[in-house]
């Protein structure tokens, strides 16, 4: 948790090394894992 006892997850395609950076990128292999992981997130919460 951080200063307000709370967890968080860290999701999305691509390194965490190369995020919010300038030169920024994802393969489309990437993109395409992450959409199927969110699809099936979103299959399972609704």
């Amino acid at each position: 948790g951080g200063d307000y006892g709370l967890s968080a997850v860290v999701c999305g395609p691509g390194s965490i090394d190369q995020a919010h950076k300038a030169d920024e990128f994802i393969s489309i292999d990437q993109l395409a894992s992450c959409l199927t992981m969110l699809d099936g997130l979103g299959r399972k919460i609704t």
